[in-house]
């Protein structure tokens, strides 16, 4: 029958609650290893912040006395 042939399949066991990858072995020894497509979105890791600087969104806010002037002479907070 065409559906039985030598190849064979092992399933190592993955990590982190991921699924393992899959070696087939085909009848001549050749392995061939699959890993798992990931079918959600991987959870994101959170670090510290970086620290605060100029353009940065930890950036402490400024009074309107120490934000810059147009040429013109007009001042905008915004």
């Amino acid at each position: 029958m065409k559906h039985h042939t030598e190849w064979r399949i092992e399933q190592h066991p993955g990590h982190g609650g991921m699924a393992g990858s899959i070696t087939w072995t085909s009848p001549a020894g050749f392995a061939y290893t699959v890993e798992p497509t990931p079918v959600t979105k991987p959870i994101p890791q959170f670090t510290a912040a970086p620290p605060a600087g100029p353009g940065s969104p930890n950036e402490q806010p400024r009074s309107i006395e120490t934000l810059d002037t147009d040429p013109g002479g007009a001042s905008a907070p915004f």
